[in-house]
């Protein structure tokens, strides 16, 4: 097995590799999505619940990054506590942080129990 060296594989490997076409361009990305929301302002103004309605969702979110991203006040720990605790829930069921949010879910926060 003289001349037969793990380098030598992978020079084989890397040459298949150039026949692959590879797309250098970015996709652009829709982002339609709602505006923040100060969750802050709505419990100092009295709101009691807030819901936020999914009307599309074509890639899998999971609701604590959604929500994260969405919610100006808590940060992403808060968010999961307040999910296990059940003061979040998806489709008036408690639910766990990492759950994927779908296409006509409802997203409901409890204000006035924290």
């Amino acid at each position: 097995m003289r001349g037969h060296t793990w380098n030598k594989k992978l020079a084989i490997y890397k040459s298949f590799r150039e026949h692959a076409r590879v797309l250098e361009e970015e996709l652009p990305i829709e982002t339609t999505g709602p505006e923040s929301i100060n969750i802050i302002d709505c419990q100092t103004s009295g709101i009691k619940e807030v819901k936020i309605f999914i009307e599309h969702a074509d890639i899998r979110y999971r609701m604590d990054k959604l929500l994260a991203g969405q919610l100006v006040g808590w940060s992403r720990t808060q968010i999961v506590q307040y999910i296990k605790s059940g003061l979040i829930r998806l489709n008036d069921r408690s639910t766990k942080p990492g759950t994927a949010v779908c296409t006509n879910d409802c997203i409901r926060i409890l204000l006035d129990s924290l």
